[in-house]
């Protein structure tokens, strides 16, 4: 039973990270791209990943 938690946190864990990663990669698309169609672009598909990933 304590191994099957430890694998629980370590996957919630893993995830939380992978989603923080996705989130702070669509932040930086958005900072960095010229205009709004590639800042569209550039923060549409992370932040889905991160947020999927999150929850």
């Amino acid at each position: 039973m304590v191994e099957l938690e430890a694998v629980r946190h370590l996957t919630v864990t893993a995830l939380v990270v992978v989603g923080a990663f996705f989130l702070a990669v669509g932040t930086i698309g958005l900072l960095r791209f010229p205009n709004v169609y590639n800042r569209m672009h550039a923060t549409s598909k992370p932040t889905t990943l991160g947020t999927a990933a999150v929850f």
